[in-house]
């Protein structure tokens, strides 16, 4: 609890909110938790009931979200509620000394003030609604702009001025086409209008049938001088018993703009020491005060100083969780009046309550301790890698890839704008992104779009162009819009919307390049990453998917891996599909909440990748192949290659190809010359080749071999590839390149080489990276990922059988068991190594998959589980160890939690929030009293410093250090530094 302040005898004054958004469950808690809140409240229901024709607290338990944004309901119930919330203050010995409304707020004023009777009030608060729903369609613009500029506006446009909230705070009212245009107008001018959530257009012109028929409704109603002085919306000076009693006067409030911003001038002036409290339902008042600051700076009878005295509102629709936070918030407005100095009456301990004493220091009982993480498996002699030969052990585990709906208590939010987001857009030249551009646009949100092009240049406000092969010009790109407070949010990457020009490694360039660019930039803060494509993936049967828009599931799977700021989804369309309005807003919804690294949009249905275990088919002695076939291996002198072909030799009695980079001679030694001299002496029919499958012309010419000696092919198990291993950030291009050659190129070559009813079978090594990110592994995901969508692809034709196999780790014999990995990764390629496939579970497992359908399959380690939502879990997760960060719950302050409303405040607070290890940062909270030091201060000092480019003093956070203060601070800092260049 905060300290109370010397005085105890502090006026109070309540806000009364005018049209506020209702949500299901509304007061519900107070209803409950309060018997004078109950019955004030059960009194307004049973005299509205007739006017309703529903009953009121019934509405706001149960009704749902459309019937609570119906006018006819909201004015009735807000009236209501103040009424009710008025009673509960009075039973805690809260009076107001003056009431300020805001638009329908000033007619609960004058039912609080004793204007007009409870009966009458409530009667003319629903015959208000009723009229001004019946008015026709309209649409309300808040804006950024003072009143003399928001009257320009209006008058350029048709519109009518609305309310003068603040210094720099207006809002328009007038048809929906006005508004669109008015709004299109201001973007031009990077002046941000936000669309309220009415569907009509209040206090304007459109108003005057309905004001009219307000004054004959009021005309037959008595009227009195107020008891409570209250402010005039008309005029935003104190309302005289001659304008509350006048009928014509409530016709005339509801037409002109709401002079708040002056009404809370003259509210301040009473009395220095003035508490605020919001009587009403949500907390937008509150918001109102603490942006307007004091009141208009030319009258000096409004000027005070320091900021607005405000108790937490006891209804706030913000950070609630459901109608059982709100006894608690109510009480917590109570003791934030006790602590401004108001006089309050304490409720007494229940019977059954126990007095407790406090200890004399904050006594929290939070856990700090560290977890230690998981313990290597310790390696034995029974373990897989290394039993001996004849032990018996346990078959690989057998999944195939599926798609479904997210599973529950997956939420993806209905409005991906409900946080504000500084948005990036990477737009394909071909414009397949403009429906998402034109979406965040109109939702009154920063958005900067990037398209590919020759050279970097700035088109225009918010549009650049950069070549996307120049790794130089992402980062300059960053730069710059940090320069401009822009450093995004939300990043939608859209290029992989285009068709690719090759084989799709451009795409993957391009999004570890902004990666890299992030670093290189000092974006430190959370990114929402979204990448697009179409046709990445075969979901639904029928589909052929696209292996160039596949590769880009690497880098999305592991770059979130290796960058921890980063939460990446590949938001993938059918194939052929175009973006419009609807799967747009579908679009970013994914991006926003990114419930999954792999995602798919098929019409209106968000499907998430998953595994489901399978059997496998037992193996005939045959091995799904016909006695003396012939078999191409490529990579056939790698380990791999080598088991499986020596599998073929052994039960099928295959005749068999081995092409390689090196093939084997006479004259050499080792593991594979050794291997080949077994298969010949044992009667095997082998040619070994040289050929490179990255290489269509070495290809061909070996296949050609092939048939000149065998007379055909028969199946081909393409097992060629190169070990990835290395983050990004350190990885070069070339070898990434080399990693994606004998999966991509290799895959297409072997395709385009193979003739018409040859090859039967094919049975393409991938691999389990592609479905377990691992730190390190983009590179070969993305490549895998290509071969297995390639796969895909040729499987739908129908031409062949393709098998495409995704094989975990393979022990002694596989790549990774040879690979040379980062010193950081040696660890986890070792533990990872001693639970691998031997050789004996994977050849057992390519028995059964040869004797099984085509399509993608995984091939697991022995003890890997598949968890009920289609997670693949292993023995040993391959996954770089992350230690888990828990946030604290914010402090109970004196200071009511206030969101961010800038980019900048927005950035501010999440720094705050890491720094101190709190779970959300209001912008008026005080750096001290949220558990700032001396040494934290530096630590932020440092930090900002690479966020924004500028030096805050700090001597900042001992004079308050609040993300309000700061964020105008530092804009202010880079807008003198950019006029000084």
């Amino acid at each position: 609890m905060g300290a109370r302040t010397g005085r105890d005898d502090a006026p109070v004054a309540f806000l009364l909110p005018g049209q506020a958004a209702l949500v299901p469950g509304t007061a519900d808690g107070l209803h409950r938790a309060h018997p004078v809140f109950r019955e004030a409240l059960d009194e307004c229901a049973r005299i509205l009931r007739p006017h309703l024709g529903a009953d009121l607290t019934e509405l706001l338990r149960d009704g749902d979200a459309d019937q609570l944004r119906r006018t006819s309901i909201v004015q009735p119930a807000v009236v209501a509620l103040g009424y009710a919330l008025s009673r509960l203050w009075a039973h805690w010995g809260v009076r107001p000394t003056a009431l300020l409304g805001h638009s329908l707020g000033e007619f609960t004023a004058a039912l609080l003030s004793g204007v007009v009777a409870l009966p009458d009030a409530l009667a003319l608060a629903a015959t208000r609604g009723r009229l001004m729903e019946e008015m026709p369609p309209g649409a309300m613009l808040a804006l950024p702009l003072g009143e003399a500029e928001a009257a320009g506006i209006a008058a350029a446009h048709g519109l009518d001025l609305a309310a003068v909230n603040g210094p720099a705070a207006t809002v328009l009212s007038g048809t929906h086409d006005a508004v669109e245009r008015a709004a299109a107008a201001l973007a031009e001018r990077d002046v941000r209008a936000l669309r309220l959530p009415v569907d009509r257009a209040f206090h304007g012109a459109p108003c005057g049938p309905a004001a009219a028929r307000f004054a004959e409704e009021l005309a037959a109603v008595p009227l009195h001088a107020p008891g409570v002085p209250f402010l005039s919306g008309v005029t935003g000076d104190w309302i005289t018993a001659e304008q509350a009693g006048d009928p014509a006067y409530w016709a005339r409030q509801m037409l002109s703009p709401v002079r708040f911003h002056d009404g809370l001038g003259r509210l301040l002036a009473l009395d220095e020491d003035l508490v605020l409290v919001e009587n009403g339902p949500g907390s937008v008042l509150t918001d109102l005060v603490r942006s307007a600051g004091a009141g208009p700076a030319e009258d000096a009878a409004a000027a005070r100083t320091g900021a607005p005295r405000l108790a937490p509102a006891p209804l706030p629709s913000r950070g609630r969780r459901s109608a059982d936070d709100e006894p608690a918030s109510a009480v917590l407005s109570l003791a934030g009046l006790w602590a401004h100095g108001a006089p309050v009456v304490w409720e007494p301990a229940g019977a059954d309550a126990r007095l407790a004493g406090l200890p004399g220091y904050p006594f929290e009982r939070l856990p700090h301790w560290i977890e230690p993480g998981p313990a290597a498996p310790a390696a034995s002699a029974a373990s897989p890698a290394t039993a001996p030969a004849g032990a018996s052990e346990a078959d690989a585990v057998h999944a195939r890839i599926v798609w479904r709906p997210l599973g529950p208590g997956v939420e993806v939010p209905a409005d991906p704008f409900a946080r504000r987001q500084t948005w990036l857009v990477l737009c394909d030249a071909e414009g397949a992104t403009q429906p998402v551009i034109d979406l965040i646009t109109a939702r009154g949100q920063i958005v900067t779009v990037v398209r590919p092009g020759p050279e970097y240049r700035r088109v225009r406000r918010g549009v650049y162009e950069i070549d996307p092969g120049d790794p130089s010009q992402y980062a300059k790109l960053l730069a710059d819009l940090r320069g401009l407070v822009r450093t995004p949010t939300a990043i939608v990457h859209g290029w992989g919307l285009a068709p690719a020009a090759d084989d799709g490694a451009q795409g993957y360039f391009g999004l570890v390049r902004l990666a890299r660019a992030m670093t290189e930039a000092s974006v430190v803060n959370d990114v929402r990453l979204g990448v697009l494509t179409a046709g990445a993936f075969r979901v639904l049967d029928g589909e052929r998917p696209d292996p160039a828009a596949a590769l880009l599931s690497g880098p999305v799977q592991v770059l979130p891996e290796e960058y921890a700021n980063l939460r990446c989804a590949q938001v993938d369309l059918a194939p052929g599909a175009r973006l419009d309005a609807e799967s747009a807003l579908d679009v970013l919804r994914a991006v926003v909440a990114a419930p999954a690294r792999l995602l798919a949009l098929r019409g209106a249905d968000l499907l998430t990748r998953a595994v489901e275990p399978t059997r496998p088919v037992a193996p005939a002695s045959s091995a799904g192949s016909a006695p003396g076939a012939v078999w191409v291996v490529t990579g056939g002198f790698g380990g791999i290659g080598r088991t499986l072909a020596g599998h073929l030799a052994r039960t099928a009695g295959a005749r068999i190809a081995l092409l390689g980079r090196h093939p084997v001679t006479d004259e050499d030694e080792g593991p594979a010359a050794e291997f080949v001299g077994d298969l010949r002496a044992r009667g095997t029919e082998v040619l070994c080749l040289r050929a490179d499958v990255a290489d269509a012309h070495s290809l061909a010419e070996a296949l050609d071999r092939v048939r000149e000696t065998f007379g055909g092919i028969d199946g081909v198990v393409h097992a060629a590839g190169v070990p990835g291993g290395g983050s990004v950030e350190l990885r070069d291009d070339d070898e990434a390149r080399a990693v994606f050659a004998p999966k991509t190129a290799g895959i297409r070559n072997l395709l385009a080489a193979l003739r018409p009813g040859e090859a039967g079978t094919l049975l393409l090594c991938s691999s389990l990276a592609t479905l377990v990110p691992t730190y390190g592994q983009a590179d070969y995901a993305a490549a895998n990922a290509y071969l297995a969508a390639a796969g895909e692809a040729e499987d739908a034709r129908g031409e062949r059988r393709v098998i495409t196999v995704n094989w975990d780790m393979w022990a002694s014999v596989g790549m990774a068991s040879a690979a040379e990995v980062p010193a950081d990764l040696r660890a986890l390629q070792e533990r990872m190594l001693a639970g691998a496939l031997t050789p004996a579970q994977g050849t057992r497992a390519f028995a059964a998959l040869l004797e099984g359908p085509g399509g993608q399959g995984v091939v697991a380690r022995a003890g890997a589980e598949v968890t009920d939502d289609g997670t693949l879990r292993l023995t040993a997760e391959p996954t770089a160890a992350r230690p888990s960060t828990t946030l604290l719950p914010r402090p109970e302050l004196a200071t009511a939690y206030t969101a961010p409303g800038t980019p900048t405040e927005e950035r501010l607070a999440e720094i705050y929030g890491e720094m101190l290890g709190i779970d959300r940062v209001g912008i008026h909270d005080d750096f001290l009293d949220l558990g700032g030091h001396s040494l934290l201060a530096a630590q932020v000092v440092a930090r900002l410093r690479a966020e924004f480019g500028v030096d805050v003093p700090a001597r900042a956070f001992f004079e308050g250090g609040r993300v309000a203060d700061l964020a105008v601070d530092i804009e202010d800092r880079i807008l003198a530094d950019l006029e000084n260049q």
